[in-house]
């Protein structure tokens, strides 16, 4: 990943060339257009995406869009984040110590995504769940209790 990020760096050497030996500045334009960069890519993604899922009869799937937008965010900008302090040439401690502060809020930020999403899927599977444990419930009971009317155990064991 460093690799990536180091490679990005040195291809915003070219067009950032004009401004000249302000490394400073130029790290701040790369963070300016990494945020709008990441503004506009999340607003355009969750929208086209939003407009595909909200055709289907489920919530789940719009419900994960919605919460996709945050982590979405904050990997495109920090991407900026990590190539202007690659801009800056900063000690390598400096540096290294930089990116892995990126990397694990960006992670921290990834895994809310993952147990806000874990916690729909499981939601939505209690329900499911729910409906088939009242089913064998009622068949359990019907099966090993056989109540003294006829026509209730007639009614049970016909229901499914």
């Amino acid at each position: 990943m460093e690799d990536q990020i180091q490679t990005l760096a040195d291809a915003s050497l070219s067009w950032l060339s004009w401004i000249g030996p302000y490394v400073w500045l130029q790290a701040m334009i790369i963070v300016f257009v990494s945020l709008i960069l990441a503004i506009v890519s999340e607003r355009i993604i969750v929208t086209t995406v939003g407009k595909l899922v909200k055709k289907t009869n489920t919530q789940i799937d719009d419900e994960i869009v919605e919460a996709l937008r945050r982590p979405l965010f904050v990997s495109i900008f920090f991407v900026g984040l990590a190539v202007a302090t690659y801009r800056l040439e900063l000690s390598p401690t400096l540096t290294s110590v930089t990116l892995s502060f990126l990397g694990t809020i960006a992670t921290f930020i990834w895994l809310g995504f993952m147990i806000r999403l874990a916690g729909q899927v499981l939601t939505i599977l209690s329900r499911i769940s729910g409906r088939y444990e009242s089913c064998n419930r009622a068949r359990y009971r019907c099966s090993t209790t056989r109540p003294s009317s006829h026509s209730f155990w007639a009614r049970c064991t016909s229901s499914f």
